[in-house]
């Protein structure tokens, strides 16, 4: 499914007017599913506006629009940047920025061709090109810019750096034991240099299963040097979380079927067949899944065999949720965040979750004025969206290259470095230059000191890594291997 929401949101599978064909069976089974939850998903909005200007010829927009500011150009899909035309030809002016060297999201069908077509796609245009480099000493960027540079379509640039000098080492290890060895020797020589664990950080190409991070982990704690992982899931990552925002949703809101779908799955003793039951009569009855869980609540037959499961289980939600009500209401006045909290805390006992669930979504809420749960609820939608992971402030900071975006630090490792994981396994050049832009962002994090490390042999679970087989001798990635250090 994931791959045809990739597929659907954008659009086009490259940035010609080639229009892809979507399986209408897919279509047609995810409107049932729309019809049944009642909702869009946020990922599907951009796609469906896009279709809705291609269909209405009368189209217009609530309100002038003069002026549409677009970061992260690069970005953008094929989708996005047809929305985006479309605002400029009704008359808004579009200021983009960008930069396509770091384009790095090709899985969801973002293209450097965005941005590098601006001149060609709108009329009367403007072109600014910023050329001082104030994150990255000299060293660091040159470096960076010989793996750009080997994009033959590249826009030309003619950076230079604010600062002077800057460090950059590469060394090769014979496996990943030696490497995590190298890199804790490293972390500390920083450390005694003067660079504080904090403004230290390792990014990995991948790390799935912790596969990469956890050897270098464990030797940076036994050589006593602090190490944080980022995290970047949020409060309601959490099951329970999850469960008492999603009453708070039902409360406020009590036909909200995606809120009714996820108390019930999350409920223990609640299983796939269930929920597959409920859906099942919700198409054949062609209504919503909240209406379904009421009806079987009150007629548990109707579900069958698993009727009485589903039942008992939404008595109890119920119950829950009738301890929200006052604070739904603003029955009480003067209300504080006490009692909003004592509410809850009513509710997560109730439903057997631990009060941590109840503190998580005090701080999604945040401090505000607000007096009733629809507010609180309204402002979390807002703020959960921009609430970022924070970085460590007394570790080195260890994550994904991914992750690593927008972010920047005084020091730098990279470890990993080997042809047969970055480019890795790929199926055509533009994915390939997709691994070359992220290596050429994560090397421009750094400001002062870039420390890139790669092993000639992985054993182990990371043997399976990457491209080739099993035990295979690894080498530099092409990226660097020319690269005059």
């Amino acid at each position: 499914m994931k791959a045809y929401l990739d597929e659907m949101s954008a659009d086009w599978d490259t940035l010609t007017d080639a229009e892809l064909n979507i399986d209408p069976q897919f279509i047609a089974g995810w409107r049932r599913m729309r019809d049944v939850y009642g909702f869009t998903l946020r990922a599907e909005m951009v796609y469906r506006l896009k279709r809705t200007i291609e269909q209405h010829e009368r189209f217009e927009l609530e309100g002038p629009f003069q002026h549409v500011l677009v970061d992260e150009f690069q970005d953008l899909n094929a989708c996005d940047l047809a929305v985006i035309q479309s605002l400029g030809s009704l008359g808004a002016s579009v200021f983009c920025a960008g930069d396509d060297d770091q384009s790095i999201y090709g899985f969801r069908k973002a293209s450097p061709a965005g941005i590098r077509r601006v001149v060609d796609d709108y009329r009367d245009v403007e072109d600014h090109k910023l050329t001082l480099c104030k994150r990255c000493d000299r060293k660091i960027l040159k470096a960076a810019e010989f793996v750009a540079n080997q994009d033959f379509h590249r826009e030309p640039k003619d950076l230079r750096p604010e600062n002077e000098g800057g460090l950059v080492r590469i060394f090769a290890a014979s496996n990943q034991d030696v490497e995590a060895a190298m890199i804790s020797d490293a972390c500390h020589q920083l450390h005694e240099e003067g660079y504080s664990y904090p403004s230290i950080a390792i990014l990995l190409r991948s790390d799935r299963y912790r596969r990469f991070s956890t050897p270098i982990i464990n030797k940076l704690g036994s050589e006593d040097i602090p190490v944080s992982e980022y995290e970047t899931s949020g409060p309601l990552s959490d099951i329970s979380t999850r469960r008492i925002y999603a009453l708070a949703q039902l409360a406020v809101t009590p036909d909200d079927s995606l809120a009714t779908r996820v108390l019930l799955q999350l409920t223990p003793g609640i299983g796939d067949s269930s929920i597959e039951a409920i859906e099942s009569r919700s198409i054949r009855q062609l209504e919503r899944f909240s209406a379904t869980v009421q009806y079987a609540a009150d007629d548990p037959s109707l579900l069958q065999t698993v009727g009485m499961r589903v039942a008992n289980a939404w008595r109890n939600i119920e119950s829950a949720k009738s301890e929200l009500m006052p604070i739904v209401r603003g029955d009480c006045e003067d209300i504080t965040f006490d009692d909003i909290h004592n509410a809850f805390s009513e509710a997560a006992t109730i439903l057997g979750l631990p009060l941590h669930a109840v503190d998580n979504l005090m701080n999604l809420f945040g401090e505000t004025d607000s007096v009733s749960l629809a507010d609180l609820l309204s402002r979390s939608s807002t703020v959960g969206e921009v609430l970022e992971p924070q970085l460590s402030t007394d570790s080195v900071n260890i994550m994904t290259m991914h992750q690593a975006k927008g972010l920047t630090f005084d020091c730098v490792l990279i470890p990993g470095l080997e042809d047969e994981l970055l480019p890795g396994n790929y199926d055509s050049p533009e994915q390939e230059g997709d691994q070359r832009r992220l290596l050429y962002v994560s090397m421009t994090r750094a400001r002062h000191a870039l420390l890139l490390f790669y092993a000639t042999n992985r054993t182990g679970t990371q043997a399976h890594s990457g491209r080739g087989p099993t035990l295979r001798e690894r080498s530099l990635t092409r990226f660097l291997a020319d690269y005059r250090f």
